[in-house]
Order: C-alpha cells, then structure tokens, then sequence
C-alpha cells in the first residue's frame, strides 16, 4: 500500500493522519469524562426513527446502545436522530472504553506527527524505571508490537490456573469445618424430616 504512494507524500500524509488520530483522542477524552462522570452517554436512535425497533428490537437494541457510541462524536439535537442516554452502567462499561479509545487515538496520533507518544505511553506503563523493557514499540510508518503481551502470558496463565489452597477450618461450609464428605450425605441434612 505505502509503495503506490511517492516518497514525497509521506511527510504530508502522517502529519494529517496524525491530527485526525489526535482529534478523534481528544475526542473519546471528552466522551470518557462525560460517561465516567455524568454516566451519560450519546447514540444514534435511527433505528426507532425508522420503524424497524419493534420487528428486531433483539437485534437493534444492543447495536444502537453498544456499537453507535463509539461513532457518534455530536451533542443531541431535537432536529437529529442522536439522543443521549443517562445510566448507572454507563459509568463502568462505556467510561473505561472510552478511555483506552482515547489512550490509543492520542498515542499513535503523537507518534505520527513526530512526537514521543509510545515513548511517553512506555515510560507510564514501566513506572519511569529505564531497566524495565519497553511495553509497546513503534517502528515507522504504522508498525506498533506490544512485547508486554508475550511476558505477560505466562504470569497470566499461572494466575488463571493456579490451585487454590483453602483452609477447611475457615472454611463458612458446615459439611466442610466437620470434615464430612457432602455425597455421604445423599442431599439431605440430619434436621431433614422425611
């Protein structure tokens, strides 16, 4: 793809590239802080202007609520189909969403025009410590490698697997603190009456 471009381009092209990524971040900021803290979130409500809601409401309700916020970047007006939704669920699924969105538009938009974006990004993930391996790379003219997630599979797979040792004295099961096997017990306790 880049060798049908000339050379000459090049520069042109990665400095709008990165102020489109650098808009669209700011962008998903804004749409962070109004979900984490007013829970509001906006949606394009085209669907039920049109009439299709009630036929496939188990198809449109979770792409108008789930996919539409992350292409609406407008406020809502009477006159357009963008309406704004406020909810208590809006605060933990979309605020964390549109932070990382964000996180991700605002990195690479610095790294195409120039500026240290995944260097800044690697020196917050490492906590500033320059022993510690770099957590993403980037390589001009679009290549991003994330070596993080190679070191990290193996500690997450212990995690995920490990056996957890539990202490049957502590244990809130009665069946467990009396060390009695509870498939003695053919489902019925002693206080059962028959």
């Amino acid at each position: 793809m880049t060798d049908m471009i000339p050379a000459s381009m090049m520069p042109i092209l990665h400095t709008v590239a990165g102020i489109l990524l650098m808009a669209l971040g700011l962008s998903y900021g804004y749409k962070f802080f109004i979900a984490s803290l007013m829970g509001k979130v906006n949606y394009w409500a085209g669907l039920e202007a049109f009439g299709v809601w009630n036929l496939f409401s188990w198809i449109f309700i979770p792409m108008t609520i789930l996919v539409t916020p992350l292409f609406v970047h407008t406020a809502p007006k009477e006159t357009n189909l963008i309406k704004s939704r406020t909810a208590g669920w809006v605060h933990l699924f979309w605020g964390p969403v549109f932070f990382m969105l964000s996180l991700l538009f605002l990195v690479s938009g610095a790294d195409f025009l120039g500026l240290p974006g995944t260097q800044f990004m690697n020196l917050v993930l490492t906590g500033g410590r320059p022993d510690v391996p770099p957590a993403i790379t980037y390589q001009p003219p679009f290549t991003y490698k994330f070596p993080i997630l190679k070191r990290a599979r193996k500690t997450v797979f212990k995690i995920l697997t490990a056996d957890i040792k539990r202490d049957k004295s502590k244990s809130l099961n009665a069946f467990e603190k009396r060390g009695d096997d509870v498939s003695s017990y053919g489902g019925k306790l002693e206080d059962d009456e028959e």
